[in-house]
């Protein structure tokens, strides 16, 4: 999470998802490198950033916490790769 200048690029995602979310109006913005839909597929439930259903409620609460406004937040999604 951050509101510095720049270009941020994503590489090496292979079957994973990274989740951008920003809100330009605030400069403010994050990601979640997410592994797995839920956490009923892995043995380390706890670990909530490797989840879709607990990573993007986090980042959003901690995007929200810092001065961006969720309606104004938008996302994009990068990666997905079907590797086998």
């Amino acid at each position: 999470m951050g509101r510095r200048e720049g270009v941020l690029s994503v590489l090496g995602v292979g079957s994973c998802v990274v989740i951008l979310l920003y809100d330009e109006t605030s400069r403010i913005g994050g990601l979640a490198h997410v592994l797995l839909p839920d956490a009923s597929y892995s043995s380390a439930p706890d670990r909530r950033g490797r989840y879709a259903t607990t990573a993007i409620p986090d980042l959003l609460h901690e995007l929200e916490s810092a001065g961006a406004g969720r309606g104004r937040i938008t996302a994009r999604l990068v990666g997905g790769a079907c590797m086998f």
